[in-house]
């Protein structure tokens, strides 16, 4: 019977000690978050240094998070952005830099007023 002690303590560590290292790895993951505000165009492609998402179909008022995992070579500062929009065969492209913060989430928005761009 004491072996079944012993081996239900050592489950419930292993289990608490893999729920307290999953939810602190979440916590501080990067993530940028993709906003479309801009009617009548699609985002398809988002690149940064070191990450590359394409073939997106992000639509008119609708939003994709994507979690940076591999850090920020360079550091968060600075990072241009650039988005690929696209509406029927047209597509265009615009950018910005922007700071990125370590552990939280980034929002930009593709939008049309006053002036096409990121914001």
């Amino acid at each position: 019977m004491k072996l079944n002690k012993i081996a239900l303590l050592t489950l419930a560590f292993f289990i608490l000690s893999t729920l307290v290292v999953g939810c602190s790895l979440d916590s501080t993951t990067t993530k940028l978050k993709v906003v479309n505000q801009y009617e009548g165009r699609y985002i398809s492609n988002v690149s940064l240094v070191g990450y590359e998402f394409s073939s997106l179909n992000i639509t008119y008022e609708n939003s994709q998070t994507f979690n940076l995992d591999n850090g920020m070579p360079g550091g968060y500062d600075n990072i241009n952005i650039q988005v690929t929009y696209r509406s029927g065969t047209a597509t265009w492209y615009t950018n910005k830099t922007f700071n990125l913060k370590n552990g939280a989430t980034t929002t930009i928005t593709l939008d049309d007023t006053p002036t096409i761009g990121l914001k």
